[in-house]
């Protein structure tokens, strides 16, 4: 449990680094939308990861566990 919440936190670091990167010099009325428009692509882009990992690492029943797991901090690092 505690990878996925380190996972949730990385994602809404990476929105949040995104928004301050891209659109912070738009108003600020228009950051909500942006942020949960980031936040969502982010979920969506880490969800599909996680389902190629594991279809490709489940042939390997015996590395998976610690494959992913250092694919993720590895994704998780790159503040996708």
């Amino acid at each position: 449990m505690g990878s996925f919440a380190s996972l949730a936190i990385d994602i809404v670091q990476g929105a949040m680094l995104g928004l301050a990167r891209s659109y912070g010099q738009r108003p600020s009325e228009e950051w909500k939308p942006l942020f949960y428009r980031i936040l969502y692509n982010g979920i969506r882009d880490s969800q599909r990861r996680r389902k190629v990992r594991s279809r490709i690492f489940g042939f390997f029943p015996e590395q998976r566990q610690q494959m992913c797991e250092e694919m993720l901090k590895q994704g998780g690092s790159q503040g996708n």
